[in-house]
């Protein structure tokens, strides 16, 4: 008799790769690094950094955000927004302050926030929405079918989570009290790609469905507790 056996497939295995000060890295100043499909970018101070396998080359630029959404990615460089495309930058707009979040939804709409405004992309220009609560950090917005209502997000570390409604725009917070938000202080916000909304806090991780229910860390556990900075959704999910 035969005995009975199971074939998994492959797995991938993985391995760590270190990038130091060896490698011509400013280690210790570093803005911000996102990917722009396998190529990692590093903005340090004075230059953009683009990571290919190992080979490094470097660029004049003060960047001190990047953003990679849907494909494609963005830097915030003085007040400016630029599209980085191979290694160079290309100006798309400018603001009266320095840019600090981007948020492209589900239906293509381009969202983004200043330090003092909320501002959205019509006809290839950026329009301002309606301006923002103190100390707002990061923006997620699900689409814009419904004339923005409760489908805008933005996260201050002062005032809470808070969603944009009524047709004069203004912001509701959606309070830890009545809610199942975890903290007022909010560090990262984004919509995965069934519309739920994902809330970074110093007190952890909360998945909102858009509707009435709230998931916190006690409902999933491949998520670890503890203070959430930033976080990012692959291609696959």
């Amino acid at each position: 008799m035969k005995k009975p056996s199971i074939k998994f497939g492959s797995f991938k295995q993985y391995e760590k790769v270190f990038i130091t000060a060896a490698d011509g890295v400013d280690i210790e100043n570093i803005k911000a690094v996102a990917f722009d499909g396998e190529v990692l970018y590093i903005a340090e101070p004075e230059y953009l950094i683009e990571y290919s396998k190992g080979n490094l080359k470097k660029v004049p630029a003060k960047i001190s955000n990047l953003f990679s959404r849907k494909g494609k990615l963005y830097a915030s460089v003085g007040n400016a927004l630029a599209e980085v495309k191979k290694g160079k930058l290309k100006k798309i707009a400018e603001f009266d302050s320095p840019v600090i979040d981007i948020s492209v939804a589900l239906d293509g709409s381009m969202w983004l926030i200043t330090e003092t405004d909320l501002y959205l992309q019509e006809n290839g220009e950026f329009v301002q929405v309606v301006e923002l609560p103190d100390q707002t950090v990061c923006l997620a917005a699900l689409d814009n079918k419904a004339k923005y209502d409760e489908t805008v997000y933005v996260g201050s570390t002062v005032e809470g989570l808070l969603s944009m409604k009524g047709k004069r725009r203004h912001w509701a917070e959606l309070m830890p009290d009545v809610t199942g938000v975890l903290s007022k202080k909010i560090n990262c916000i984004a919509i995965d790609a069934l519309g739920h909304l994902w809330v970074g806090s110093d007190e952890g991780l909360n998945i909102y469905d858009g509707k009435n229910y709230w998931f916190n860390g006690n409902d999933f556990y491949s998520v670890p507790a503890g203070k959430f900075n930033d976080m990012f959704f692959a291609a696959d999910g």
